[in-house]
């Protein structure tokens, strides 16, 4: 009898402990590139994924033409997070950045990747944009932005995504699904028609890019002139 017992505790214990592993989040990558990867790691990655046809590397960051003409403006060479803290939202505390919940950083670097030779759900990818720390000597990658196509299928990368990563953690405003993963990791879907995107990111990144001092500087005021 009480070898059965000690059977069926054993049986108890291994199918709890099974069942909890299944709960626990996994940490949500891009293409499986590892959070705070130097811009050449995440490029061979995704080259030999197939998922982009080109490498490249360090020298390239921050040096698009978006980039140039930002800088040629008066404006900072850094770009802002698309991410913000939601500190009422208790179960999900995050959201897509706007007037009312500013950008966790405004200190990233970025390249901007086109002409991308696969299709995700069947959906054609306008660009892939990766960001990194703002460290010239140590570039790290804490954000990746795949921009879509304004006419595409909502349903079919929302699908996607689900399948992925499991049912979103938060809906705010009917129009962005939110998924929060292992290692403080985040996926934004922004189904808005204007500017359809999904947001990989990880928060500890971000906020470690915020922590960085960095000469920010602001857009100039534009000389007033009459008719």
């Amino acid at each position: 009898m009480k070898k059965l017992i000690a059977i069926l505790s054993l049986f108890v214990f291994c199918f709890s402990f099974t069942a909890s592993n299944a709960d626990e989040p996994k940490e949500l990558l891009f293409q499986s590139v590892p959070w705070f990867s130097t811009p050449e790691e995440a490029s061979q990655i995704l080259l030999d994924a197939g998922f982009i046809s080109k490498a490249f590397d360090s020298e390239q960051i921050g040096k698009d033409s978006t980039t140039k003409s930002r800088v040629r403006k008066g404006g900072s060479p850094y770009t802002e997070c698309s991410i913000a803290a939601d500190p009422k939202d208790k179960k999900c505390p995050y959201t897509y950045v706007s007037d009312k919940y500013p950008a966790l950083t405004g200190k990233l670097e970025y390249i901007s990747v086109r002409g991308l030779p696969k299709t995700i759900a069947k959906q054609k990818i306008k660009s892939l944009n990766l960001y990194f720390t703002p460290d010239a000597e140590n570039r790290q990658l804490v954000q990746c932005k795949l921009v879509l196509e304004l006419r595409h299928d909502t349903k079919a990368i929302r699908n996607a995504l689900e399948e992925a990563y499991g049912k979103p953690s938060a809906i705010k405003n009917k129009k962005y699904y939110i998924w929060l993963g292992a290692n403080n990791t985040i996926v934004l879907y922004n189904t808005q028609n204007s500017k359809p995107f999904v947001i990989f990111a990880t928060i500890d990144g971000l906020n470690l890019a915020e922590s960085y001092e960095v000469e920010i500087t602001e857009p100039a005021e534009p000389d007033d002139t009459g008719f």
